[in-house]
C-alpha cells in the first residue's frame, strides 16, 4: 500500500498550489535538494534532482490547476529501488486561508520493495510537508 500522508497547512490555496506546482522549482521548499535540472515544460517534463550523495530523475505525470493536482513519477535513480515511484499532490481548500494537503506515493504492492520504499516515504514526506510550510512563511 502506498503512503498517504494529509495534513492542514495554514495558507491559501493559491500560495501553496504556486510553490508545488512549479516543477523545477523544487529548492524553494525542499531544503536537502543541492541542485534541479529541469528539462521540457507541463506535462512530460523531466527534473533531475540532486541530493548529497544520490540522485533521481522525476517525470511530471500530472499538472491540473483547476484541480489543484500534481503528479509525478520517478523514472531513473542512483537508489534503484526507488525506480518506478510515483506520487500525487492534491490540495483542497479546508477552511479561509488553510490548505488541505493530500501526498500518496510510493511503489505498488507487488514491487519487491514497495515495503520498506512505501515505509520509507510514510516516514518522510510528514517531514516535507514542514518543509513547504517553512517555506510558505518564508514567503509571506
Amino acid at each position: 500500500m502506498k503512503a498517504t500522508i494529509t495534513e492542514i497547512i495554514d495558507a491559501p490555496i493559491g500560495d501553496v498550489w504556486a510553490v508545488v506546482s512549479d516543477f523545477d522549482g523544487l529548492m524553494r521548499w525542499h531544503p536537502m535538494v543541492v541542485r534541479c535540472q529541469a528539462t521540457g515544460q507541463g506535462v512530460g517534463a523531466l527534473r533531475t534532482v540532486y541530493f548529497a550523495d544520490w540522485w533521481a530523475v522525476e517525470r511530471l505525470e500530472v499538472l491540473d490547476a483547476e484541480t489543484h493536482v500534481v503528479g509525478y513519477a520517478i523514472t531513473d535513480c542512483s537508489r534503484p529501488q526507488n525506480i518506478g515511484v510515483t506520487g500525487r499532490i492534491a490540495l483542497s481548500h479546508a477552511a479561509p486561508g488553510r490548505t488541505c494537503i493530500e501526498w500518496i506515493a510510493g511503489l505498488e504492492a507487488d514491487n519487491e520493495h514497495a515495503d520498506a520504499v512505501n515505509a520509507a516515504l510514510l516516514a518522510y514526506y510528514p517531514v516535507r510537508i514542514g518543509h513547504l510550510r517553512a517555506a510558505l512563511n518564508l514567503a509571506s
